[in-house]
């Protein structure tokens, strides 16, 4: 349908007679598997070749304190050889230290009983988990109470009200950052250790600083960063109802919500590398952010049945809706205090603080009418039509905006004709038109704002943004076609729909001339088009009175096409790899270097006669440096020469479910699939790009060391002059996969008439297994949520394996 709000129904009680059930869930989180890094020997190989590659002779190279394998000797005057040769001659699986198993707990009970006039429904949740990467951990505990009141036959209260709160001990992840510690565990040399050793070869207790590659200690990033965010959410709403007469129905729903997160943030100098600030060098650092949302949010309507007859039946709904919201965020950053026993924000040098917020106000307002028209039961009409307004709109776009849907169905197998077809139990077509609206396009985006700014200590207002007073919200046109058939008493079911949709006034950052002072401006200078196929099949494969066995396949494929754009194409730079956004092509494809292996002559490259540009100097590719397609035919290899190289959106994907009831137990599994997407590797592009001292995979192993050599990988050369890690189709992998989601074995136990009602026990194990050519952990990993970030994998947290046993009991 059009903008509207999305009512979801909670538990409720039903049944005067007080009822109680608990449930207890215990289990294990496991470790994930690793990436195949080089060992401490190998790591060390490497090395040396990447110091060749800096102009090292093999004497000094054999003089760094990672090779001299001159074990030290004490002396009267000190230590003879190389003090370092413990502190760099270890063997250590940072994966291994990194990742750890994690106790998954969760439990909850429920009480819903009242008597003829007022039931309600009680439940109280706590959940215990902690998580695969050392230190992170996350816990909530929630309550709830509903009621239904009954006042008379016309007039019935309900209320709801939900309380949460949830603390989360967080690391960042997605970026290569010293402070992801994924990203950490991976690049840090293996012959290194996470505390400190002495000459003797003695272990202390304190964590070993930055090494001398400028890597951070994984160790000190789990066990010394803090990262604690907290958040309590309230949400309360009464609907009240009054049947004015007959069929006519009044009600309003009134609700609040209520959210604050707290997040607390200490980053330690021991073992973590810092940038620098313009006035200081950061020894450590003390983050405090809140973040505060209140909501106000009404839907009164009128509802009529009516009814002509035994064939005609219309249900007419007129209403409105109103939200209003009000969001505070406040930011301060610390630095340098005295020790990283000193973690609070005044700890912190006074000249150093730094500190920020924003506040934001938006309101949004609807009026809608809905009508439900149905003939014999067989024929089905509904028409919607909303009119929305948003305090997010641009200054000079009307009010409010139309939203209509229409839809319509025809239920074949009740016609007269169908009778003889007795094994078609039910054969329905339907098909719909909608409009949505989407006005996610920041709060004052379409308004003219201003800030403040410091010059010299003299404070002014600024313009805030480049603002565009026509800025109206995304719309999308939806036309849907559907199919529903139950065959043989509903042992085999089918639901399919084919649909085409087209967003129009999609937002787009233009790209502004340097003298406005902005980079970019928000435009609504998009459209896209897509198109796609939803199929759903259920069947009941045995369907005997001991043992029953369903099985279900769904299969979705869609294609979608950017038909219009301002400036026709965008490029959008995202974790080292360009995303292409131009007309004619999917969203969010790769737009990078395609490659031919790698020279193994100097000959070879010589009879290309490629080079780079670097300043005013051109570099000819060389033996050993990987062969990019020249795709303009000049002799650069340089951005024109880039080309679509990846697709992240799947050819299919879907899932499939299976369950067997045998008497008194219960066997079900779920697997989910996709086939045909592209994902980016950031991750593998870092960890194999062979251009500085990060640890890097095994698969660098077969990199090109001599002339003459058939190499899989380019030589190891510092600081990567020929961009041979540049963003290629090296780094862009297969995602299809096959996952085994879910397997769960219930027992129902046999119970006599007494206090229990009910009792059931069941062993759960999630994400047993994926069947992947990836190379990544997780083909499933995302960078962020962002339509243009789909497909990118960069040193995200897999997704835990994990085992639980669960006890339902009701009494």
């Amino acid at each position: 349908g059009a903008n509207g709000a999305i009512v979801v129904e909670t538990k409720r009680g039903k049944d005067p007679e007080t009822r109680i059930t608990a449930q207890a869930v215990m289990g294990m989180n496991m470790k994930p598997g690793s990436i195949p890094m080089l060992d401490a020997a190998q790591s060390k190989r490497y090395l040396m070749d990447v110091y060749q590659s800096r102009g090292y002779s093999s004497s000094d190279i054999q003089k760094l304190p990672f090779i001299n394998n001159e074990r030290p000797v004490q002396q009267a005057w000190g230590y003879e050889g190389n003090p370092d040769f413990y502190r760099y001659n270890k063997s250590t699986d940072w994966q291994d230290e990194l990742f750890v198993e994690g106790l998954k707990n969760n439990y909850s009970i429920g009480v819903t009983g009242g008597d003829d006039v007022a039931v309600y429904a009680l439940s109280l949740g706590y959940l215990q988990n902690e998580g695969v990467v050392k230190g992170t951990d996350f816990n909530r505990f929630s309550a709830r109470i509903n009621t239904d009141i009954t006042f008379s036959q016309k007039f019935m209260v309900q209320t709801n009200m939900n309380f949460v709160y949830g603390k989360k001990n967080l690391m960042q992840e997605g970026n290569a950052t010293p402070l992801n510690p994924i990203y950490s565990s991976l690049v840090k040399s293996p012959f290194m250790s996470s505390y400190v050793y002495n000459e003797q070869d003695q272990l202390s207790p304190n964590y070993e600083d930055t090494d001398l590659f400028g890597m951070a200690n994984p160790a000190a990033v789990t066990g010394s960063v803090q990262q604690e965010n907290s958040n309590y959410g309230f949400t309360a709403n009464i609907h009240v109802k009054y049947n004015i007469w007959k069929n006519l129905t009044l009600s309003t729903r009134f609700g609040l919500r209520l959210t604050k997160a707290k997040e607390s943030i200490f980053h330690p100098g021991q073992g973590i590398p810092y940038d620098e600030l313009p006035t200081a060098l950061v020894t450590n650092e003390m983050q405090y952010h809140t973040e505060r949302i209140f909501s106000l949010f009404d839907e009164t309507r009128a509802n009529y049945l009516f009814k002509f007859g035994p064939e005609h039946q219309l249900d007419a709904t007129v209403g409105l809706r109103y939200a209003t919201n009000k969001a505070e965020d406040d930011w301060t950053k610390a630095y340098n205090s005295s020790s990283d026993e000193f973690k609070s924000l005044q700890s912190g040098l006074d000249a150093l603080r730094q500190m920020g917020g924003a506040l934001g106000t938006w309101n949004w307002f609807s009026i809608y009418g809905n009508a439900a028209y149905s003939l014999k039961n067989r024929y089905f009409v509904n028409a919607t039509l909303s009119t929305d307004a948003s305090s997010r709109y641009g200054q000079n776009v009307g009010f409010f905006r139309l939203f209509p849907a229409v839809s319509a169905a025809w239920v074949l197998s009740s016609e007269k004709f169908m009778k003889e077809l007795s094994w078609i139990d039910l054969l329905k077509i339907r098909a719909g038109y909608s409009v949505a609206g989407n006005d996610d396009i920041g709060n004052y985006t379409g308004s003219r704002y201003y800030t403040s700014q410091n010059l010299m200590g003299n404070y002014g207002l600024v313009r805030g943004n480049l603002v565009n007073l026509n800025l109206k919200p995304e719309r999308v046109g939806k036309l849907n076609i559907g199919l529903d058939v139950a065959l043989m008493n509903e042992r085999l079911s089918l639901s399919a729909d084919v649909y085409r949709s087209k967003v129009k006034d999609m937002l787009t950052y233009s790209s502004v001339t340097p003298f406005s002072g902005y980079s970019t401006y928000v435009d609504n200078g998009g459209e896209m088009r897509n198109i796609g196929v939803d199929v759903a099949v259920n069947a009941r494969l045995l369907n005997t009175a001991s043992l029953k066995w369903d099985l279900g396949i769904t299969a979705s494929h869609y294609k979608n096409k950017v038909t219009r754009l301002k400036g026709e194409s965008y490029q959008t730079e995202i974790a080292g790899g360009t995303v292409l956004t131009e007309v004619g092509k999917p969203l969010g494809v790769f737009y990078g270097y395609r490659t031919n292996g790698v020279y193994s002559t100097e000959t070879e490259a010589q009879t290309d006669g490629l080079n780079v540009r670097s300043g005013l100097k051109d570099l000819p590719f060389g033996a050993g440096d990987m062969r990019f397609v020249n795709m303009n035919g000049d002799e650069y290899i340089d951005e024109k020469d880039r080309t679509v190289i990846g697709d992240p959106n799947p050819d299919v994907y879907g899932g499939l479910n299976t369950r067997i009831l045998w008497k008194n137990f219960t066997l079900s599994a779920q697997f989910t699939y996709s086939v045909g997407n592209d994902i980016y590797n950031y991750t593998r592009q870092t960890l194999e790009a062979m251009s500085g001292m990060e640890n890097q995979t095994k698969a660098v192993m077969n990199r090109w060391r001599m002339d003459g050599q058939a190499a899989s990988m380019p030589k190891a050369t510092y600081g990567d002059p020929m961009q041979n890690s540049r963003f290629s189709d090296r780094w862009i992998e297969d995602g299809s996969f096959l996952k085994f989601k879910n397997l769960t074995l219930a027992y129902d136990v046999p119970i006599k008439k007494g206090i229990v009602t009910g009792l059931q026990v069941y062993a759960v194990a999630e994400n047993l297994c994926t069947w992947t050519a990836y190379k990544g952990y997780d083909p499933e990993s995302s960078i962020s949520t962002s339509p243009l970030s789909y497909g990118i994998d960069s040193f995200t947290t897999p997704q835990a394996r994990t085992f639980y046993v669960g006890l339902k009991l009701g009494l």
